[in-house]
Parts: C-alpha cells; structure tokens; sequence
C-alpha cells in the first residue's frame, strides 16, 4: 500500500496550527514552532498535492487518526505503560529511519 507519508507531515502542522487560537499559539516552545514550519508552505501548491494524492492521503490520515486515539485512551485510562511504549517505539523507530539520513552534518563528526 503505498501512503502519502510525505505529504502527512504537512496535513498534520496545518491542523496542529488550526487546532488553536493565534493567542495560544504564542505560548509554544520551540517544538511547536519546528514541527509546525511546513505550514508555512504555499497554500495553492499544498491544496493541488492534496488534490492529487486524495486516496492515499486519506489511508494516512486514518492511520494517524488510529494513532492519535490510542494515545487519546490510554491517557484517559492512565495507562502510563503502554504510553511510554508508544513513546520509545516512536524513538526507535525515528531514529532508525533518520540516523544516518541526517541532514545536520555536525552529527556525522
């Protein structure tokens, strides 16, 4: 199955920056600012890449969804174990992915 995992990123920031008001907003560290840069991409452009990858960027947007509710059930069923397992697998996994196809040349020193 192939998924518009590069096109989620930028889904996700334009609905993490919508999810709030502008007042909040200014309240977030830096976090929030890097995950949250792709929203700053070109409106048109983003809305045709959508447009074109429809189908497969609504089966990422349901997996994510899935994700999201697990996160969501276990915080609300204080299942702190199953959330740090969430969490460590995240970092694996991202680590795996991203160690040696890091962009940050300081990293390869």
């Amino acid at each position: 199955m192939h998924l518009s995992v590069s096109h989620l990123p930028h889904l996700a920031a334009s609905c993490l920056i919508n999810a709030f008001k502008k007042e909040h907003l200014v309240c977030g560290a830096s976090g929030l600012r890097d995950i949250t840069r792709i929203a700053s991409g070109d409106p048109e452009l983003w809305m045709h890449i959508f447009d074109q990858n429809r189908e497969n960027i609504i089966k990422s947007i349901d997996l994510f969804i899935a994700e999201l509710g697990g996160f969501r059930n276990d915080l609300l069923n204080k299942n702190n174990a199953k959330i740090l397992d969430r969490l460590k697998n995240a970092k694996l996994s991202r680590d795996s992915v991203f160690h040696n196809n890091s962009t940050n040349k300081n990293t390869n020193k």
